[in-house]
């Protein structure tokens, strides 16, 4: 089978170099074909965990990872890329066994912010002013948190008795 080429009311020769030769250019369909199967380690070929497309194939040196930060560092994402990113997962609904898979992973583990973290906060916080408003949305909330926490225990109380 070979390729189709149309053809074309058009001449070529006052644009093109005389000298230049188009045979090479042009390959048949089972030249193509022939390429293609004998390249080992095509990108197609890969299959799995070998493939770059799904993060396999190779390791990447720390010296490349540290260019590929530096590149990133300082690049501001558009609100429409954020958009994207966080409606990726929207709507999905992971199964029954992969839920209590999620939920074995995550037992035992405390959530603790280390002391740097504490320090970045409070840094972050200093100087900030809070309205009136807000202020009262707070101490609501809070108020919500410590009556439910006080009815949860009064609850377990009552059931041990």
């Amino acid at each position: 089978m070979s390729i189709y080429i149309p053809e074309v009311d058009f001449d070529p020769q006052p644009y093109v170099d005389p000298s230049f030769d188009f045979k090479p250019l042009v390959l048949t369909e089972q030249q193509w074909q022939t390429f293609y199967k004998e390249k080992p380690s095509g990108y197609v070929s890969q299959k799995g965990k070998k493939n770059p497309a799904y993060g396999g194939g190779w390791t990447l040196s720390e010296e490349t990872k540290q260019k590929m930060r530096q590149a990133k560092l300082g690049k501001k994402l558009t609100q429409s890329h954020k958009d994207k990113i966080g409606s990726h997962h929207k709507g999905k609904v992971n199964s029954e066994e992969t839920r209590k898979k999620m939920s074995e992973s995550q037992k035992g583990k405390t959530w603790k912010m280390s002391d740097r973290g504490k320090k970045n906060v409070s840094e972050s916080l200093k100087g900030k002013k809070l309205s009136l408003e807000h202020k009262k949305q707070i101490s609501q909330g809070m108020k919500k948190k410590w009556k439910k926490k006080n009815t949860m225990k009064k609850t377990s109380i009552e059931q041990n008795i």
